[in-house]
């Protein structure tokens, strides 16, 4: 068993390109989805699958906007999909 001295640990590091201030946070497998203030949701990570929702199937280093959404209220993440729950309680899913 390693002690805690033992174990090295990657630097942590804060995520530029988000314009607003992030109300809800979710993650998947390998891509992360961020909520604004505002209802806006923006992804990166892999989207091999899709599951950035924003109609590529690459890799976002930063966030992106995930457009066509109404105002989002919850967002939520499996290892390969993306969830959005809008203020009027539509459920939009990609990936």
């Amino acid at each position: 068993m390693a002690t805690a001295s033992a174990v090295r640990r990657a630097p942590s590091s804060g995520v530029g390109g988000l314009p607003l201030r992030v109300v809800g946070i979710a993650s998947g497998e390998d891509h992360t989805l961020a909520l604004t203030e505002h209802g806006a949701v923006f992804s990166w990570g892999s989207s091999r699958r899709g599951q950035l929702g924003i109609g590529v199937w690459s890799h976002a280093t930063v966030p992106v906007l995930v457009e066509g959404l109404p105002r989002v209220a919850q967002v939520a993440a499996g290892a390969r999909h993306s969830v959005a729950l809008t203020a009027s309680g539509v459920v939009f899913t990609w990936g």
